[in-house]
This record gives C-alpha cells, sequence and structure tokens, in this order.
C-alpha cells in the first residue's frame, strides 16, 4: 500500500497499515494548500509522486514535465470544489456561510454552475426566495453546458436542488428552470 501524506503525518495514517494487513510506504508529496489547518486543504506536489512512483518502477507510461505544466487549471477545479462544499454543507447543516466564503462563491459561480445551483439553494432556504439572478444564471450555464461528464456528475445534486429552488421563483423563472433540467439532465419536471 502507498499513502500519500502530508509533511505532518496525522497519527490515525499509521492505523491503516494495521487495519489492511498490508506493508505500508508512506509518501511525503501532500502540502497545505490554503490555511485551513495542518491537513486541509491539501495540494499534490505531483513531482515529489511521480517521482517516487517512477523510482518504484510503478509507472507504466513515461511521465515528462509537460504533463505537471498546467496547475493553474488544475488549482481552479480544486477551489472550485472545495468551495462547493462548504456551500453544501452550510446548507446541510443549517449554518450560515462566512461573508468571505459567499463572497468567494459568488465569483466562482461565474464560471461553475454547481455552485451557482448550491448558493441559489442556499440562499432559497436562508430568506425562502430564490435569487432570481442566481436561478437565471443557472438555466443559462446549464443549457450551454458542453461537457456530458459534468452533466452526469452533478445530476444527484440537480435532483437534490432544483424543485427547492424552483418553487421559490417566480413562474416564468420556475418554467424556464424545470424545463432546462428536463432537457439537460433528463428529469421530470
Amino acid at each position: 500500500m502507498h499513502l500519500l501524506t502530508p509533511s505532518t503525518v496525522i497519527s490515525d495514517y499509521f492505523l491503516t497499515p494495521t487495519l489492511a494487513q498490508s506493508q505500508t510506504a508512506f509518501i511525503n508529496c501532500l502540502a497545505t494548500a490554503v490555511d485551513g489547518g495542518p491537513n486541509f486543504p491539501l495540494a499534490l506536489e505531483a513531482r515529489k509522486l511521480v517521482g517516487y512512483l517512477s523510482g518504484h518502477g510503478l509507472l507504466k507510461v513515461p511521465w515528462t514535465g509537460e504533463m505537471l505544466d498546467s496547475p493553474a487549471t488544475i488549482r481552479k477545479e480544486f477551489d472550485e470544489l472545495v468551495t462547493l462544499a462548504h456551500v453544501l454543507e452550510a446548507f446541510q447543516r443549517s449554518q450560515p456561510l462566512p461573508q468571505e466564503l459567499l463572497t468567494q462563491a459568488t465569483v466562482q459561480a461565474a464560471d461553475f454552475w454547481p455552485i451557482t445551483l448550491a448558493l441559489a439553494d442556499y440562499h432559497s432556504r436562508e430568506s425562502g426566495t430564490a435569487p432570481e439572478a442566481l436561478a437565471q444564471q443557472f438555466v443559462t450555464q446549464v443549457i450551454a453546458e458542453q461537457d456530458l461528464g459534468m452533466l452526469i456528475r452533478y445530476r444527484p445534486q440537480v435532483t437534490e436542488s432544483v424543485r427547492r429552488v424552483a418553487t421559490c421563483c417566480s413562474p416564468g423563472l420556475e418554467q424556464a428552470l424545470l424545463m432546462a433540467v428536463r432537457d439537460r439532465f433528463g428529469l421530470a419536471s
């Protein structure tokens, strides 16, 4: 077993080989990405991991530096997913989002429709009305989505959230929202 770790290994990590009854190599290739505590969120130091895997003959295809040269894209996706997780968690726990996180989520929602929907759902729970601008933004974004994988990956979230959001919208927007979801996700309105 090969366990990826930060430089400060959480003591629970040492239970893993015992529970798995396996020899384990600890690979120090995770670094603190932002100030979220000593071990979260973490960023993969890909060159360290690739060096380890190559050195142990575990890579079937030679790895080149060019494969690691898009950290901005990976970082953006990581940040969006962390923000989405925070918004969904705040919704599920009925807790308010800190203003800084709410601002960040609003900015990221412009490029990432799962956050747009999560924010609309969050606001509809908080105030009893969905922000019309977010609901309309979601409709526009999801109609334009070309990545089938995104539509499949977030279908459960859409299934869970869209009816709550739609019932808080004006009748015209509710209809547009339900139609977009029906057309793009195959969900009955």
